[in-house]
């Protein structure tokens, strides 16, 4: 009898462990921007400092130089371009979209991932 209680929640119990996960670039933070740009870039360093609610500015240097960088996010989207300063010439820019669902019910998953990169150099 003391199971009853247990048996008669269970269903409660499982719908309320349901998981739904959305993320995306909208909702990225400062610090996930940073390390997805020191991955692209191949960054020895980079730092980026908000410039408003979805504008960032930075500089860092990989193994063609030092180089300064400004991000503007929007919606879903990252827009990026930098322009190296030592004495290479050139810079580079592109777009950055991510964005990743997950769902998981009794009996029933679903994974949505999505990535699209597109870089240029000039």
């Amino acid at each position: 009898m003391r199971w009853l209680p247990l048996i008669a929640f269970s269903p409660l119990v499982m719908v309320g462990g349901c998981i739904s996960v959305h993320e995306g670039n909208a909702a990225a933070s400062r610090e996930e921007i940073t390390a997805h740009f020191r991955r692209q870039l191949h960054a020895e360093a980079l730092e980026l400092t908000a410039e408003g609610r979805d504008q960032f500015a930075g500089s860092g240097r990989n193994q063609t130089g030092p180089f300064t960088i400004r991000v503007k996010r929007e919606h879903d989207r990252i827009n990026f371009e930098g322009v190296y300063t030592g004495s290479v010439q050139g810079g580079f820019n592109g777009t950055w979209i991510w964005s990743r669902e997950f769902h998981a019910f009794p009996g029933y998953r679903q994974h949505t991932s999505s990535q699209e990169d597109t870089f240029n150099t000039f």
